[in-house]
């Protein structure tokens, strides 16, 4: 299975009550955490809140919807120096 990578476009499999966070609630990895089993913290950004929601969320419940362009998961800007 892949796991989601930093940066990662991605959409809850199930919903998180707590949270107010609906399934298919759409949110971009921001770090991922390599245990057993793998979590993302994942950042929502829920309509009408101006602060962002962040979760520390099970891998296999998100669904990757856009990869990372290679810039951002390495960390280069693409600038030559």
């Amino acid at each position: 299975m892949n796991h989601p990578a930093a940066h990662d476009r991605v959409r809850l499999t199930e919903a998180m009550p707590a949270l107010w966070l609906g399934c298919g609630a759409a949110g971009v990895v921001r770090s991922v955490w390599l245990s057993s089993p793998v979590y993302c913290e994942v950042e929502f950004q829920k309509s009408g809140d101006w602060c962002p929601v962040r979760a520390l969320v099970r891998a296999d419940r998100l669904r990757v919807t856009e990869c990372a362009p290679a810039t951002a998961a390495t960390g280069t800007t693409g600038a030559t120096p």
